[in-house]
């Protein structure tokens, strides 16, 4: 089933809202946008002990299984917002409030109400009887603790940087205070990295005590590699949940978990290659779920070192050397849309400034102005399937203009420590805006110091503006410092923006409650197979 790269590339040959929020009680508007972003590895994975073969109870099938592209890397859910990561941890853990299934409003989660008392303090009212998974109730205290642990976490600092204070009331209330008025707060206390952690379990087991939390699911085991496992909770403030288990096996070869969702061995294939989606269309025991994506595949240049991070024309013409139609027709079969910015669209989308559309004879201009002449050589870094097929276009296009590009690969895990260290010069990889405010669009990416900021850049000019984006409540003004933020960052060029990803998913066709994420963070607690 499986072709090879040279295959796909001679049949791509043949064939070439206006941000408004309305916050009252537990419902708000958001505007219509999506983070986050991993590559999956290639190594196969042999699979787990645990099939979706399962005795069914109750009138459900007792074992739905997942076949996730990549391994997670950490199970504290408040350091690493990786996609895989967050898609595991949501189904362990609840947050305060919650964004809705369509991307459309917030939930109640932990919180059973709350209310903006001031321009600065929000209240949330705690749900009394909440179980943590050992059998703890949830307080007040267990909030202050999660936010009080996120200001020198890993992946949830960010979000609660504009918070100066969170009060307890009593028990069942506290109080959220903000350096100032902060446009998009809800949109981070809704994300993930804040699901409420244990206070007292995480204080006598540091190293454990944070898989304990009070969302549907129990966590029970992660096989590095392999699985990781899950049961419903019983004591669930929201009710049981009709899956018994939960299994995610880790299987990064492609065709691999296409092959296992054919023969039942797993019940969801996450992005299966798109040469193999017409398969699954066809087969009357799969259904293809499929919606355009948030998921930006970007290149992205180290600012921290050379030769490019002191050298702006020569990222310029990488950039305008690329030819993103044929990153898509390669890496993704022609399923996808080139991107011209690095924003979600929604409020604060721009996509009226085009630096660097493919021109070979500009690209090798700017080479020359750069000071390279005669073209130089650099490595290229990637993990997964999609990754190496980007890389490869990549690595054409640039020796068109004299560029000589080295590509390797590395594991997931391996990548993200390379680039957290700067120790690479250029690498490709991919970010999704899944927490939907516009903020999340560019904070993560580009703010200095931040865990998700993979080139190291730092601007403290941009730094300045989006904090002010951030609290101004002028819709017209701040659509004007989003425009501007876009503008600015796309001239410096610490990344090509290439193309927003189709993201495809393959299931049982008798998968209910499920439906694909436009960033890739999927829900499936709420998935179930009537038998």
């Amino acid at each position: 089933m499986k072709r090879s790269t040279f295959q796909r590339i001679l049949a791509v040959i043949a064939c070439l809202a206006i941000f408004c929020a309305c916050l009252a009680g537990c419902s708000s508007n958001k505007s219509n946008s999506g983070e986050t972003a991993n590559a999956a590895t290639t190594e196969t994975s042999n699979g787990s002990a645990e099939t979706a073969a399962t005795e069914s109870t109750g009138g459900y099938k007792e074992t739905v299984t997942v076949a996730l592209p990549e391994d997670i890397t950490n199970l504290d859910v408040q350091e690493s917002n990786a996609t895989m990561n967050l898609v595991i941890q949501q189904c362990i853990h609840d947050p305060l409030i919650k964004l809705s299934a369509d991307g459309q409003s917030f939930e109640c989660k932990v919180a059973e109400s709350y209310e903006q008392t001031s321009d600065t303090t929000w209240q949330f009212n705690i749900r009394k009887g909440i179980k943590f998974h050992n059998g703890n109730e949830l307080t007040a205290d267990d909030v202050l603790f999660t936010f009080e642990r996120a200001i020198n976490s890993g992946a949830a600092n960010d979000k609660v940087a504009m918070i100066t204070a969170v009060n307890k009331i009593d028990d069942y209330t506290v109080e959220i205070v903000l350096e100032d008025q902060i446009s998009d707060i809800l949109y981070y206390i809704a994300y993930p990295t804040l699901g409420i952690l244990n206070k007292a379990a995480v204080e006598a087991d540091e190293a454990n005590g944070y898989t304990i939390g009070c969302g549907p699911y129990v966590f029970d085991s992660w096989s590095n590699g392999d699985n990781i496992t899950m049961h419903a909770f019983e004591d669930y403030y929201g009710g049981v949940k009709p899956t018994k288990n939960l299994t995610f096996r880790i299987m990064p070869e492609a065709s691999s978990r296409v092959i296992a969702l054919q023969t039942g061995e797993v019940d969801v294939c996450i992005d299966p290659p798109a040469i193999e989606l017409s398969h699954i269309a066809e087969d009357s025991n799969l259904s293809l779920l499929q919606v355009s994506s948030e998921r930006m595949h970007y290149l992205a240049f180290n600012m921290s070192g050379e030769p490019f991070g002191s050298n702006q024309k020569l990222r310029q013409a990488i950039a305008m050397a690329i030819n993103k139609d044929n990153i898509i027709a390669v890496a993704s079969e022609g399923l996808g849309t080139p991107a011209v910015t690095f924003f979600s669209q929604g409020f604060g989308y721009y996509d009226g400034y085009d630096p660097y559309p493919y021109d070979v004879e500009k690209a090798k201009a700017l080479l020359a102005e750069a000071g390279y002449p005669d073209g130089l050589t650099f490595t290229l870094y990637y993990a997964g399937s999609l990754k190496e097929l980007m890389s490869q276009v990549i690595q054409s296009n640039l020796k068109e203009i004299g560029v000589n590009v080295n590509i390797e690969e590395l594991e997931t895990a391996a990548l993200k420590s390379k680039l957290k260290e700067g120790d690479y010069e250029a690498c490709v990889y991919a970010w999704a805006n899944d927490s939907a405010g516009p903020d999340n669009n560019v904070r993560p990416l580009f703010r200095t110091g931040s865990s998700s900021n993979r080139t190291h850049y730092s601007d403290e000019y941009i730094d300045n503006l989006m904090d002010e984006a951030l609290k101004e409540t002028d819709s017209d003004k701040r659509l004007e410092m989003y425009k501007e933020i876009q503008t600015y960052i796309l001239d410096a060029c610490p990344i090509v923006p290439c193309f927003y990803e189709t993201i495809s998913v393959g299931t049982n066709a008798k998968l209910q409650g499920f439906q694909p994420d436009t960033s890739g963070l999927h829900r499936f607690y709420d998935c179930y197979i009537e038998q």
